[in-house]
């Protein structure tokens, strides 16, 4: 089960205790208002899930061409490989593409959530 990324609320405390309860916790990148907090919030949930066997936890991330942090995200995303990767506002060709890369697979599947457009999602798988 996962706990939806919802704007402005989730954070890596959610995410965290999320984990610790058996669900999968997520955020969207955007919570964290800068970069640099986006960097202490991944720090944050890996610390914060280390001493559990196998947490699963998500981000769900702007893919929009306009998006600035796009590239600068992907790489955090790269570096810190949550379970699931959840894409909207864009084509998810480029995260799609990484994770085929980095996982030899990657799931597609398109939703429309309340009036918010497709979004799209990854996991790795092993």
């Amino acid at each position: 089960m996962i706990v939806a990324p919802m704007f402005p609320v989730s954070g890596p405390e959610l995410v965290i205790e999320s984990c610790r309860a058996g669900l999968i916790g997520s955020f969207p990148t955007q919570n964290a208002r800068t970069f640099d907090d986006l960097v202490s919030w991944f720090d944050r949930i890996r610390d914060g899930v280390a001493d559990l066997t196998r947490p699963s936890w998500a981000v769900s991330m702007i893919v929009h061409h306009s998006y600035e942090r796009f590239a600068a995200e992907l790489e955090l995303v790269q570096e810190h490989r949550p379970d699931v990767v959840v894409t909207a506002l864009g084509p998810s060709s480029r995260v799609l593409e990484d994770a085929s890369a980095r996982c030899g697979s990657a799931g597609n599947r398109s939703s429309s959530v309340a009036g918010h457009g497709p979004s799209r999602w990854w996991s790795r798988t092993g």
